[in-house]
């Protein structure tokens, strides 16, 4: 099994390199929803779901603009930067 210091070091490693312009949104999306995923038996069960509900957000924006074949807007990054620093707050409790 995975140990939680790990898979809060490999969240903070992608949060950093999408930050740094190093990861795509969609790489962002993906693999922060394996390391929920992992992380799962770590959290709560409120504390899960509201990790995931972030995913969920990256996710749906990451669609949206692959649907529309744009970049992000400046909400959009925002919303994405909001839900990465939830996300790191809730994996590090």
């Amino acid at each position: 099994m995975e140990t939680r210091e790990r898979l809060v070091r490999e969240l903070a490693a992608i949060s950093a390199a999408y930050r740094a312009g190093s990861v795509h949104l969609s790489s962002l999306a993906s693999r922060v929803e394996f390391l929920i995923e992992q992380m799962r038996v770590h959290l709560s069960a409120q504390d899960f779901a509201h990790t995931m509900n972030c995913v969920y957000r990256i996710e749906e924006i990451n669609a949206v603009i692959l649907d529309e074949q744009r970049q992000l807007t400046q909400s959009e990054n925002q919303a994405i930067e909001n839900d990465i620093s939830l996300l790191e707050n809730l994996i590090s409790r």
